[in-house]
């Protein structure tokens, strides 16, 4: 698995709607609270701007792991 470019423990890839197709940003943070606060608020942000942001993948890399 490549490794994301940051230091992190959570990470979350997000897709969202662009005018011309899709997109994606991420969520991160070192403790789960921290990284869930980082998702609510990256998908708030797309939700209310009507992007319809969905999660694709999720990676635990203390344990490099996808979820």
């Amino acid at each position: 698995m490549d490794r994301v470019n940051h230091d992190f423990r959570f990470h979350a890839e997000i897709q969202y709607e662009t005018e011309n197709g899709f997109s994606f940003a991420n969520a991160k943070g070192n403790t789960l609270s921290g990284f869930f606060d980082d998702l609510k608020a990256v998908l708030n942000r797309y939700i209310k701007n009507n992007r319809d942001p969905k999660v694709v993948e999720i990676i635990d890399l203390k344990y490099l792991q996808k979820k």
